[in-house]
């Protein structure tokens, strides 16, 4: 039984074919579906350069979500049963008699969710689909995130799923993370002249799978909880905590910790209430110093890092498609760029109820590890090892932070030269890639405002399309 093949104006390709085998165009999803069973494929791919000669349409319109079926007489068969009915981004086909198996007919043209529409034909398509497969031990099915739930599930040294929503502490999925942060210009930054580098974190939250400690038991109840970092730093955990808005010690130059709690003051109606943070949250606040007191929490039962196996292979899989990508091997950049969405759409899906593996407490602890470890980099560039007292840092702070993107201020427009000492650039996880550059002038008016990476991005784009 093969994989996949990918059907596009030249033929069919199959894997380990060095030319396209001559095959009639399918007229319909019965057509389509006989192609498959006849080449034995578990999936068959339609390249979107076909969709003109298969007389079905190039694009679908925008309110339909990738798994919606859109009524086509190419998919309106006697013969055949479609899940979904109509043409959609993946259709499962089986004849209606039950007699013969199941076959994926594909459309990449209408998959938004992940890169592969953009495959330039048919080889290089299947190319990337094998590529993925083999090096995730895991073929691609159905979306960037079925894929990478059934990773999970399968390398998870616990199944996620033992913990179900009526499992959730009442705080799970609902905390505000603080991944939106800028702030004004200081005095030696302030010159038109001056550039702002964009520099962004690879494998951010994908990179902290491992490190993370998950709930494997409920979540107790503990009004009365005291936090002792080195007791608790290994447990999956929320914590009501309050903070003095003022004289709490953090360094106003480095991302605010406390956007929670301002979150809460801004609303008008509680200022000056606790909110919820996670534990590695805390743990960062501990090591900081920081006053704080705790008024109520959640520590689950029993706490294992059992995406460790997860990690490993989502790194492994990282490491070989991005030699592939960048040796220019056909498939390589198509199967990296799946690569990434599969990941990052696990991380969101942990959180959307409804989900099989609902477990927004998991959603919680990578983005606040990786926000933790990002705000400790960063400190550390500014102001040194804590447990070096000769180390006094370059003194650069980020000038905002959205998400896994940092932004530096520097006289240099070499955005090489002009990133500080101590932030690594390259392609590895844990390393940063220069995204941007753009003069201080042009997005000086929005410094230290919550729309400053917005007006970048779009002053940008501006620059891009007036040639600049």
């Amino acid at each position: 039984m093969r994989p996949a093949g990918a059907l596009d104006r030249n033929g069919l390709w199959l894997p380990g074919a060095a030319a396209a085998e001559p095959v009639p165009t399918p007229i319909d999803i019965a057509a389509a579906y006989q192609l498959g069973l006849k080449y034995q494929l578990r999936q068959l791919w339609i390249h979107p350069s076909l969709h003109e000669q298969l007389d079905i349409p190039a694009k679908r319109d925008l309110t339909l979500a990738p798994t919606d079926g859109l009524e086509h007489e190419f998919t309106a068969s006697e013969s055949m049963v479609c899940d979904p009915g109509g043409l959609a981004a993946w259709v499962n086909v089986k004849a209606i008699t039950g007699a013969d198996r199941r076959v994926a007919v594909v459309f990449p043209a209408y998959e938004t969710r992940c890169d592969w529409r953009r495959a330039r034909d048919g080889q290089s398509l299947l190319a990337a689909i094998l590529m993925l497969g083999a090096e995730l031990g895991e073929n691609y099915y159905l979306s960037p995130n079925e894929t990478g739930k059934a990773l999970v599930r399968r390398t998870a040294s616990s199944d996620p799923a033992v913990l179900g929503e009526a499992d959730m502490p009442e705080p799970a999925g609902d905390l505000v993370h603080p991944h939106l942060w800028a702030r004004h210009l200081l005095d030696e930054e302030d010159d038109d002249s001056a550039w702002v580098h964009r520099y962004d974190l690879n494998g951010a939250q994908p990179s902290v799978f491992g490190a993370i400690y998950v709930a494997t038991a409920p979540y107790g109840h503990v009004p009365d909880a005291t936090f002792e970092p080195k007791v608790h730093k290994n447990s999956a955990g929320y914590w009501l905590v309050n903070i003095p808005r003022e004289g709490h010690g953090l360094d106003p130059r480095l991302p605010d910790l406390l956007k929670p709690l301002r979150q809460i003051d801004e609303r008008g109606k509680s200022e000056g209430e606790p909110a919820w943070f996670c534990t590695d949250s805390v743990v960062l606040l501990a090591e900081r110093g920081v006053p704080f007191t705790i008024h109520d929490a959640y520590i689950a039962d029993s706490s294992v890092r059992i995406l460790r196996k997860t990690n490993d292979h989502y790194r492994a899989a990282r490491t070989a498609l991005l030699a592939a990508r960048d040796s220019d091997v056909p498939g390589g950049a198509l199967a990296y760029g799946v690569l990434k969405s599969v990941f990052t759409s696990r991380i969101g899906d942990f959180a959307h109820e409804g989900a099989k593996i609902y477990r927004p407490d998991i959603r919680d602890a990578i983005i606040a590890r990786a926000a933790a470890n990002q705000y400790r980099r960063l400190r550390t560039i500014a102001s040194g090892k804590d447990s070096d007292p000769n180390d006094r840092g370059t003194g650069r702070f980020p000038l905002a932070v959205y998400e896994d993107a940092v932004y530096y201020v520097s006289p240099d427009p070499d955005p090489v030269s002009a990133a500080p000492a101590g932030l690594p650039l390259g392609t590895e996880l844990g390393q940063y890639s220069h995204e941007a550059s753009l003069q201080l002038s042009v997005v000086r008016e929005h410094t230290g405002t919550r729309n400053f990476h917005r007006s970048y991005t779009r002053a940008l784009r501006g620059a891009m399309k007036g040639g600049r």
